[in-house]
């Protein structure tokens, strides 16, 4: 899925892992409704035609403010090197009442979060970076995703000088996620040297 916003000459870009178009297994969250909140709030007249204007010109394809969604850990969608990211997390629940031992969850873990003692799964939150690959291994619906999270990253970008998103931490519902992005771009627009590209400035920042 990639939402562009023609109007402002595609200074921004929405693009998302293919769980925002054909669907995934792998995706916790719903990538489609979290992309298209965050379109609509990029295309809001106060903030599209500010950007087009702080972006520099002529415009250069590398010079787009780019949000991305994945729908899970394995960040299809790259968003550790948009200026504004979304990751999908699962909050891991456990019934041990239902857990029949067999071992399965700890052998698809890929984070070596589980480990088994005495035919009980033991979960080092620590590790877990909340894929849910445990979940679908178990045969016995022991595992759940409890609660979905929205991890939000910000600042990547490549190019001369790259620079890795860094997080936000984690948020429960796509209106905290869409009060992240406002805040961003409102940073952007407030202290950003034209051209200049969010990682840029939070680097110029710090």
């Amino acid at each position: 899925m990639n939402i562009k916003n023609s109007e402002t000459k595609d200074v921004t870009e929405v693009v998302t892992c293919r769980a925002g178009s054909s669907g995934c297994p792998m995706a916790i969250i719903d990538v489609k409704a979290v992309a298209e909140a965050l379109a609509e709030v990029l295309a809001e007249p106060e903030y599209k035609h500010k950007l087009n204007e702080k972006l520099a010109k002529p415009f250069l394809f590398h010079s787009q403010f780019c949000v991305a969604v994945t729908g899970c850990p394995n960040a299809c969608a790259q968003p550790q090197i948009k200026d504004f990211g979304v990751i999908g997390r699962a909050q891991i629940a456990f019934e041990e009442s239902r857990c029949s031992g067999c071992g399965f969850c700890a052998n698809a873990c890929k984070e070596n979060a589980i480990t088994m003692t005495e035919g009980v799964p033991r979960f080092d939150r620590t590790r877990c970076i909340g894929c849910s690959d445990c979940v679908r291994s178990c045969q016995s619906d022991a595992l759940s995703v409890g609660e979905q999270r929205y991890e939000v990253t910000v600042g990547g970008k490549l190019g001369r000088h790259p620079h890795m998103a860094e997080s936000l931490g984690q948020f429960e519902t796509v209106d905290e996620v869409v009060e992240c992005l406002r805040k961003a771009i409102e940073l952007l627009l407030a202290n950003g040297i034209k051209g200049e590209r969010l990682g840029a400035l939070l680097e110029r920042l710090s």
